[in-house]
């Protein structure tokens, strides 16, 4: 399948002249250097294929361009490695083997919605760079493969006066459906947020219902709040009531005393 999108590279690429001499091409190359020209210039760097003060693909490099991109791509397209998103991030693991019950336990985690790759493939040893490379490859792909579904849309307009403007439309739709995707994921983490953060004020609220308890327990004055002795027995009861360690610093606990202290 790649190689048939490979066609596409140059029509994606950030050059300054357009050379498309089909009508289809020519409008969705002009659509994608404004709107992911930025994108695939910063991949171009990555790659070493134009130097960072470069701003564009002249073309007088462009087909030594094209040609170290393409075997850039094909080169990690055709790599051994496990792709999966985790916590709302693209992550990548080297690996040509899975461990013995792995089937079972990807399904298991499939199931759950929870894939953790570590535990059913074994990694392998990759060179330096190995995950970023992965990833630049597969955002090479993924926009070849948009260039192709696009520009089979434009061919399919009729070619009268109306052509710009639904040609327009379907470009519109494509940017709303980015800016759709920019917000789930926004809002996606925005929850794993929210949830990791009510999450740690309930522990920190139950800590000190617990602290408050083991003042009480200890009868502690208001005059043995500021003693290292009273931290340590504080320190103490807490395990004794919920046997685990009060794990925040000892200026917290401090003041927790004193706030329950002599009640």
């Amino acid at each position: 399948m790649i190689n048939d999108l490979l066609k596409y590279l140059p029509h994606i690429l950030p050059t300054r002249n357009s050379t498309d001499t089909d009508k289809a091409l020519e409008i969705t190359a002009n659509y994608f250097k404004l709107k992911y020209g930025d994108l695939v210039l910063s991949l171009l760097w990555h790659v070493g294929a134009l130097p960072q003060s470069a701003k564009y693909v002249k073309k007088i490099c462009l087909k030594d361009v094209i040609e170290q991109v393409t075997v850039f791509i094909k080169k990690y397209n055709d790599s051994d490695s496990f792709v999966w998103v985790q916590n709302g991030t693209l992550k990548i693991m080297s690996t040509k083997k899975i461990k013995k019950n792995g089937m079972r336990i990807y399904s298991q985690q499939k199931s759950e919605g929870d894939i953790n790759p570590y535990n059913f493939m074994v990694e392998a040893i990759s060179e330096p760079g190995f995950n970023d490379n992965c990833i630049i490859s597969m955002a090479f792909q993924s926009l070849l493969i948009l260039f192709d579904k696009l520009a089979s849309q434009i061919r399919t307009i009729e070619p009268n006066n109306n052509f710009n403007l639904n040609a327009s439309r379907l470009f519109h739709i494509v940017d709303a459906t980015t800016q759709a995707d920019k917000f789930c994921r926004a809002f996606i983490c925005r929850q794993r947020y929210v949830k990791g953060a009510n999450k740690s004020a309930n522990l920190i609220k139950e800590s000190k219902k617990i602290v408050e308890q083991a003042v009480k327990n200890l009868h502690i004055s208001s005059n043995e709040a500021l003693f290292d002795t009273t931290l340590t027995r504080v320190k103490q009861e807490f395990r004794n009531i919920c046997g685990k360690e009060f794990n925040r610093s000892d200026r917290t606990l401090q003041r927790y005393i004193i706030e329950f202290a002599g009640h």
